[in-house]
């Protein structure tokens, strides 16, 4: 097969990932229910809504994955935490974007060690959770909606901080820019078990 073919075959697979992420974001988005799966049983709760943005989520256990869908009405980052504690200092974040110049998409796992300060877990030596993410912007609506999926355990079985069934906040903000390390417009937290 030629070059060309190889790279016409890659984009029509972008395109076809894309469209399907697209359409399964927008089902999970305008559905008021949360679906999360636990030992592979499906189960359905009351939808857990901050105002009118919502984040559901799926966990893996045979994969070792949880899936986060998120959506924002700006074309800024978008951003979830988990954390034991009811702080973001301590939390582990998760924060996505496009950049307008390049078309780049970059997805972060940052650790909180203080108000405003949150390090990559790179610079930290820290393991990073992140697994895979995609981020798209629907034009005609002016909604960004992206998919972050992160590995609960990354040490050994001794990792349970976000361990199926447990507890923990999670944090969900986004901004107006881009930019990581420029402040959120809008975040709010709220207790819930994996």
């Amino acid at each position: 097969m030629s070059a060309n073919i190889k790279y016409l075959n890659l984009i029509l697979v972008t395109i076809i990932v894309n469209f399907i992420f697209a359409i399964i974001v927008e089902t999970l988005v305008s559905n008021p229910i949360l679906i999360h799966s636990k030992n592979n049983e499906s189960i359905v709760n009351n939808m857990k809504s901050i105002e009118n943005e919502k984040v559901p989520w799926k966990y893996d256990d045979t994969q070792n994955k949880i899936h986060f869908y998120m959506s924002s009405p700006e074309k800024g980052w978008i951003a979830i935490g988990l954390n034991e504690e009811d702080s973001i200092v301590g939390a582990d974040l998760f924060m996505i974007n496009k950049l307008e110049s390049s078309g780049e998409i970059n997805c972060e796992h940052q650790y909180v060690t203080d108000f405003g300060k949150h390090p990559s877990v790179d610079f930290l030596q820290k393991k990073n959770r992140i697994v895979t993410y995609t981020y798209l912007f629907d034009e005609n609506r002016n909604i960004s909606n992206a998919e972050i999926v992160i590995r609960p355990r990354v040490d050994d079985e001794s990792d349970r901080r976000f361990m199926n069934g447990k507890k923990v906040y999670l944090f969900f903000a986004y901004s107006r820019e881009s930019d990581f390390s420029h402040h959120s417009i809008y975040r709010k937290h709220f207790l819930v078990e994996l």
